[in-house]
Parts: structure tokens; C-alpha cells; sequence
């Protein structure tokens, strides 16, 4: 098992409220929590977690992600996402996507849509719960 279906359902879901971007959302949890939920050891999840790293699928930082090849990412997972129309990305080429990908990784500054407020925050924490 991989985390790996779970942080593109997570993604499309914040998408669809507005707390995402077509690559980054917040995702405040623990490796121990998101372990717990989705039922794999600390380790395994950490392991697995690297090997996305590793090979370029993800960055995370600072309780963000940031898919730097959703396409790749999806085929590997054999994700099928259960919101098809709901969200699509608007960087269309390969070369946008990798502009984006670098900035993404080089460039930390929260996106003003993803910045706290009280509003945001509940919106937050009701688009998590309802996972």
C-alpha cells in the first residue's frame, strides 16, 4: 500500500474548496498520524514517503506538499479519481509543469489562498475531517 493515492484524493478534495493550488496544498500531519489513518507502519509510510521524494513526485516541506509530477504520480498509484470533473490543472505543458515544479521547490512563500485565517481554517479542518 502507498500513501501515495491518498495525497492525490487529499489534493483534489482541497482543490475543490479553494485551499490548493494546481500542485501545493497544506497538509499539517504527522507521519505517525497519516500512518495511523491509512493503516502502514511509521516506517514503511517514512520509506515510502523517501522513495517519493526520491524519485521526484513530491516535495514536502514544512507541512506542505506539492506533487511535482501528478501525471507520473497517478499512473503509478493507478489513481482513479472519484472527482473527474471537479478539478483539472491549469499548467498544460510539460515545460509549465516544470517551471512550476522548480518554483515550487525553490520558492516557499505560502500562496495567499493557503494563508490562515478564521475562515480558511474552518474551511480547513472541515474539508479534512470529511475524509
Amino acid at each position: 500500500m502507498s500513501p501515495a493515492p491518498g495525497l492525490l484524493e487529499v489534493h483534489e478534495r482541497l482543490a475543490q474548496v479553494g485551499l490548493a493550488t494546481d500542485a501545493t496544498f497544506h497538509m499539517p500531519l504527522t507521519q505517525d498520524t497519516i500512518s495511523d489513518v491509512i493503516g502502514l507502519s511509521g516506517v514503511h509510510l517514512n520509506r515510502t514517503l523517501q522513495t517519493l521524494r526520491r524519485d521526484g513526485l513530491i516535495v514536502s516541506r514544512q507541512g506542505y506538499i506539492t506533487l511535482t509530477d501528478r501525471r507520473r504520480l497517478v499512473e503509478i498509484a493507478a489513481y482513479v479519481s472519484r472527482f473527474p470533473l471537479a478539478w483539472q490543472p491549469s499548467v498544460g505543458s510539460e515545460t509549465g509543469r516544470r517551471a512550476s515544479s522548480q518554483l515550487a521547490m525553490s520558492s516557499w512563500a505560502v500562496p495567499s489562498q493557503l494563508k490562515s485565517g478564521p475562515v480558511r481554517s474552518a474551511t480547513r479542518r472541515a474539508a479534512m475531517t470529511s475524509l
